[in-house]
């Protein structure tokens, strides 16, 4: 059995976001996510992740944080 990933999904797209929650859920990984940059730095500066998925064009992100 493998181990229980833990993914943070970051993407300003609800049906992008909600189409990958449940792929990785029905695989068993536990999933977090968030639609917007600045939530998404909050949530991983509290939390490891064994993988992180980024929207390269979020509204309202400069990539200077």
């Amino acid at each position: 059995m493998t181990r229980k990933r833990r993914i943070l999904i970051v993407d300003d797209t609800d049906t992008l976001r909600e189409s990958l929650r449940r792929l990785f859920v029905r695989e068993g990984h536990e999933l977090v996510t968030t639609n917007g940059a600045e939530e998404g730095l909050g949530i991983v500066l509290g939390h490891l992740f064994d993988l992180i998925l980024v929207d390269l064009r979020l509204p309202r992100s400069h990539g200077d944080r």
